[in-house]
């Protein structure tokens, strides 16, 4: 509403009064209440028309206020679930948070010759919970932060924290905590493996985690070339029972430590290459990869790591091969070697039947391993919920010298040769 000024209030009071006061007769006054009442008349058009623009100009306001949260409610995935993770985005999709997680549930059998001793039990193999997005209306910004939390214990540990930017569609830096772009399927994720572990060969010769910084290269749809420079591999060193001992073999801790992989996709393109699963539908695939790396300790064991894979998938049928190679610069300059066969067969988007084989050849061990898996998943909704039972038999495996880790946590292979392990998992996603 709108407030008159003092000015004109008393302006319009001294014309109704003089219009009271004046004589009632003459022609001279006549025309003086005439003029009066024309000004009246002036001064109340114009206020009713102050009025009415006032009006206007608020329905105006409040329309175009309407309009704007209409705008707001009809915009899509501002908040809710789109089909795969929980998201939260401001209105335009230019900022983003989303949520996700995984769960794996199973049961563990052991059955060891050597020792004659059978251990079993369920056990929470991974509970894990994450946070991904973007920072910034260009989508140069991202992050990545993930929680796993221990088998045994329940303590949550950072598995992963990063922060990205995007030059370009092809070029992406990433600082923070992540895995090394070395093994294949390392760096498959654990939520889309064929078994319900990876094998015990890839188990032994990964360099997973390290501190550092990463460049990513797209070149085509075909090529890629990831590289990494950081403080060194973090597997785990083999037959250390530590889980950061490649940093620090001989007490000399690592410096700096490179890494560089390459894939070609000769078939596809090197996107399919998330999993091992030929999915109904999905375009053929043959994807070949290398990968090397460069362990650089401050005055002696340094560790030179290479690998060479292939990942197949059509019609159904999958497969992934992979060699590796570790050779460490001490005193009897030692050298490892292993093998991955691993292959499956989709039948119908819902059963994968696979079969698995390992072998290390490790110098200083008194034995090889060898190891022979098979299994099946079951496909609810792809990997997003799905059970996995598979049965690993260990024909010989090292008892001395360095030997493989135990792949899996909790009840896993230990260290006698005629052991048989069998899991059945449940794997949730969100």
């Amino acid at each position: 509403m709108i407030k008159h000024s003092a000015a004109f209030q008393l302006s319009t009071g001294l014309l109704i009064a003089a219009a009271f006061a004046a004589p009632t007769a003459g022609a001279d006054t006549a025309a003086e209440l005439d003029a009066l009442r024309a000004q009246m008349q002036a001064m109340q058009a114009e206020l009713t028309a102050l009025k009415k623009g006032s009006l206007d100009a608020a329905r105006a306001e409040a329309l175009s206020d309407a309009e704007h949260r209409v705008s707001f409610n009809d915009n899509p995935l501002v908040s809710g679930h789109n089909g795969k993770n929980f998201v939260i985005t401001d209105p335009a999709g230019d900022f983003s948070l989303i949520v996700y997680g995984q769960f794996q549930n199973r049961y563990v059998f052991n059955s060891s010759s050597g020792d004659g001793t059978d251990v079993d039990g369920f056990e929470l193999r991974r509970t894990k919970i994450g946070v991904k997005g973007t920072l910034d209306r260009g989508e140069r910004f991202g992050y990545k932060a993930v929680l796993a939390y221990g088998t045994a214990d329940g303590v949550a540990d950072i598995e992963d924290a990063e922060i990205s930017y995007k030059f370009n569609s092809k070029t992406t830096a990433t600082i923070g905590l992540k895995k090394l772009p070395f093994a294949r399927q390392e760096a498959i994720s654990s939520t889309k493996q064929l078994g319900a572990e990876r094998s015990p060969a890839t188990e032994y010769f990964t360099l997973d985690r390290s501190r550092g910084v990463w460049l990513d290269y797209k070149a085509s749809d075909q090529l890629g070339l990831a590289f990494s420079l950081t403080g060194g591999a973090d597997n785990g060193f083999p037959g250390s029972g530590s889980d950061n001992s490649f940093d620090s073999v001989g007490g000399d801790d690592s410096d700096l430590a490179l890494t560089a992989r390459a894939d070609y996709a000769i078939t596809g393109k090197g996107k399919a290459s998330t999993d091992v699963v030929a999915w109904r539908g999905e375009d053929d695939l043959l994807l070949v990869g290398a990968a090397g790396h460069i362990n650089f300790a401050q005055e002696v064991d340094d560790f030179y790591a290479v690998t060479a894979d292939l990942l197949y998938k059509s019609q159904g049928i999958s497969g992934l091969a992979a060699v590796y190679g570790l050779f460490t610069d001490d005193n009897d300059d030692s050298f490892d070697f292993g093998l991955t066969l691993e292959g499956g067969y989709n039948i119908d988007d819902t059963w994968q039947p696979f079969v698995r084989f390992d072998y290390a050849d490790l110098d200083g061990a008194d034995d090889e391993l060898v190891a022979f898996g098979a299994g099946v998943n079951y496909y609810i909704n792809k990997h997003s919920a799905k059970i996995t039972a598979d049965a690993t038999y260990v024909t010989d495996r090292p008892t001395s010298g360095r030997t493989p880790n135990t792949p899996g946590g909790g009840i896993g292979l230990n260290g006698e040769s005629d052991q048989v392990l069998l899991r059945a998992q449940f794997q949730l996603l969100f």
